[in-house]
Protein backbone atom coordinates (compact mmCIF):
# COMPACT_ATOMS: atom_id res chain seq x y z
CA UNK A 1 0.00 0.00 0.00
CA UNK A 2 1.41 3.39 -0.89
CA UNK A 3 0.64 6.34 1.31
CA UNK A 4 0.46 9.97 0.14
CA UNK A 5 4.03 10.56 1.29
CA UNK A 6 5.37 8.00 -1.20
CA UNK A 7 6.47 5.47 1.42
CA UNK A 8 5.43 1.91 0.67
CA UNK A 9 3.75 0.00 3.48
CA UNK A 10 4.22 -3.67 2.63
CA UNK A 11 1.23 -5.89 3.25
CA UNK A 12 1.56 -8.35 6.05
CA UNK A 13 3.11 -8.46 9.44
CA UNK A 14 6.53 -6.88 9.83
CA UNK A 15 9.42 -8.90 11.25
CA UNK A 16 8.68 -10.74 14.47
CA UNK A 17 10.75 -8.18 16.37
CA UNK A 18 7.61 -6.07 15.92
CA UNK A 19 4.53 -6.82 17.95
CA UNK A 20 6.75 -7.33 21.00
CA UNK A 21 3.68 -6.94 23.22
CA UNK A 22 2.12 -10.08 21.72
CA UNK A 23 3.10 -13.56 22.78
CA UNK A 24 3.91 -16.15 20.11
CA UNK A 25 0.35 -17.53 20.13
CA UNK A 26 -1.21 -14.09 19.53
CA UNK A 27 1.33 -13.30 16.78
CA UNK A 28 0.28 -16.56 15.10
CA UNK A 29 -3.41 -15.67 15.49
CA UNK A 30 -2.74 -12.27 13.90
CA UNK A 31 -0.72 -13.75 11.02
CA UNK A 32 -3.40 -16.35 10.25
CA UNK A 33 -6.17 -13.75 10.43
CA UNK A 34 -4.29 -11.45 8.05
CA UNK A 35 -3.76 -14.30 5.59
CA UNK A 36 -7.54 -14.90 5.58
CA UNK A 37 -8.55 -11.23 5.45
CA UNK A 38 -6.08 -9.94 2.83
CA UNK A 39 -8.33 -10.92 -0.09
CA UNK A 40 -11.26 -9.23 1.71
CA UNK A 41 -9.66 -5.79 1.85
CA UNK A 42 -7.16 -5.83 4.70
CA UNK A 43 -3.87 -4.62 3.29
CA UNK A 44 -1.61 -4.52 6.33
CA UNK A 45 -1.39 -4.59 10.10
CA UNK A 46 1.22 -2.48 11.85
CA UNK A 47 2.45 -2.40 15.43
CA UNK A 48 1.73 1.17 16.53
CA UNK A 49 2.47 0.61 20.21
CA UNK A 50 5.63 2.74 20.24
CA UNK A 51 3.74 5.84 19.08
CA UNK A 52 3.00 8.24 21.99
CA UNK A 53 -0.74 7.63 22.46
CA UNK A 54 -1.21 9.03 25.98
CA UNK A 55 -3.44 6.06 26.87
CA UNK A 56 -2.95 4.72 30.36
CA UNK A 57 -2.55 0.96 30.43
CA UNK A 58 -2.37 0.38 26.67
CA UNK A 59 -0.07 -2.64 26.25
CA UNK A 60 -0.43 -3.19 22.49
CA UNK A 61 -1.89 -1.01 19.73
CA UNK A 62 -2.27 -2.50 16.26
CA UNK A 63 -3.36 -0.55 13.18
CA UNK A 64 -5.40 -2.37 10.54
CA UNK A 65 -5.11 -0.79 7.08
CA UNK A 66 -7.21 -1.16 3.95
CA UNK A 67 -5.77 -0.78 0.42
CA UNK A 68 -5.08 2.79 -0.72
CA UNK A 69 -5.94 4.27 2.68
CA UNK A 70 -3.10 6.06 4.46
CA UNK A 71 -4.80 5.94 7.88
CA UNK A 72 -5.74 2.87 9.87
CA UNK A 73 -9.37 1.87 9.47
CA UNK A 74 -9.25 0.01 12.79
CA UNK A 75 -7.14 0.13 15.93
CA UNK A 76 -6.86 -2.93 18.13
CA UNK A 77 -5.92 -2.05 21.68
CA UNK A 78 -4.82 -4.47 24.38
CA UNK A 79 -5.43 -3.24 27.89
CA UNK A 80 -4.72 -5.18 31.09
CA UNK A 81 -8.46 -5.98 31.26
CA UNK A 82 -8.81 -7.25 27.67
CA UNK A 83 -8.97 -6.17 24.04
CA UNK A 84 -10.84 -3.29 22.39
CA UNK A 85 -11.61 -2.59 18.74
CA UNK A 86 -11.70 1.08 17.76
CA UNK A 87 -12.79 2.58 14.45
CA UNK A 88 -11.28 6.08 14.38
CA UNK A 89 -13.37 7.23 11.41
CA UNK A 90 -16.58 7.40 13.43
CA UNK A 91 -15.46 6.88 17.02
CA UNK A 92 -16.83 3.34 17.39
CA UNK A 93 -15.39 1.49 20.40
CA UNK A 94 -16.27 -2.17 20.99
CA UNK A 95 -17.08 -3.80 24.26
CA UNK A 96 -14.13 -5.38 26.03
CA UNK A 97 -13.16 -8.75 24.56
CA UNK A 98 -11.18 -11.44 26.38
CA UNK A 99 -9.05 -12.56 23.42
CA UNK A 100 -7.35 -11.21 20.31
CA UNK A 101 -9.23 -13.85 18.31
CA UNK A 102 -12.53 -12.45 19.55
CA UNK A 103 -11.71 -8.85 18.72
CA UNK A 104 -10.41 -9.80 15.25
CA UNK A 105 -13.68 -11.63 14.58
CA UNK A 106 -15.50 -8.33 15.18
CA UNK A 107 -13.79 -6.58 12.26
CA UNK A 108 -16.35 -6.37 9.50
CA UNK A 109 -19.26 -7.16 11.85
CA UNK A 110 -19.19 -3.83 13.67
CA UNK A 111 -21.38 -1.82 11.36
CA UNK A 112 -20.52 0.28 8.33
CA UNK A 113 -16.89 1.12 7.73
Amino acid sequence: MANPFGVRLDAGIPAMSSFAGLDAADRQVLAEWLARKSPDGVDAVLDLTARPWNLAGACVIIGVFEPARPLATWLILRHPDGWLLIRPGDGFVSDLCATLTGVLASIGRSGPQ
